[in-house]
């Protein structure tokens, strides 16, 4: 199974909103971007920020899709990459600020991170997909 990697902008939605596309192994899927406080050029400055982390040996990655700025109570979502060794997994994760607060640093990336679910409190399978470091690294030398 091919274990590559990718995210980025990719255009727009019929309604106009501003698309990304994230690409993990075989896994492929359009989101939608909030565009109120990052622009698309923030959110790929902050991926990549976000990776470069990632493959220097941080344990996460959150690659924020909904961003508002910090210290707002505001639902906020990101791609969450949880690195365990070689192995990268990633999830859609969604705060909600009153069940899941967040905190920023100064550069604007998640610095508390819960760890890594595989399932819900209900017990049904938490979705997500594996990649690798390496394959995260080859995608930061292409981008």
């Amino acid at each position: 199974m091919p274990m590559g990697f990718s995210i980025g902008v990719d255009g727009e939605f019929d309604d106009g909103t501003v698309a990304g596309r994230i690409r993990v192994g075989r896994f492929t899927e359009r989101f939608e971007l909030a565009c109120g406080y990052w622009t698309p050029q923030d959110y790929q400055l902050k991926w990549r920020e976000a990776l470069l982390r990632l493959v220097e040996g941080a344990s996460y990655a959150c690659l924020m899709t909904r961003m508002s700025p910090p210290g707002e109570e505001a639902i906020r979502m990101a791609w969450v990459l949880c690195r365990s060794k070689d192995t990268v997994f990633v999830q859609q994760w969604v705060w909600v600020p009153y069940e899941h607060p967040i905190r920023f640093d100064d550069d604007e990336q998640v610095i508390e991170l819960e760890p890594r679910a595989t399932h819900s409190e209900d017990g049904e399978p938490i979705s997500e997909w594996r990649t690798t470091v390496e394959a995260v690294k080859a995608f930061l030398q292409l981008a």
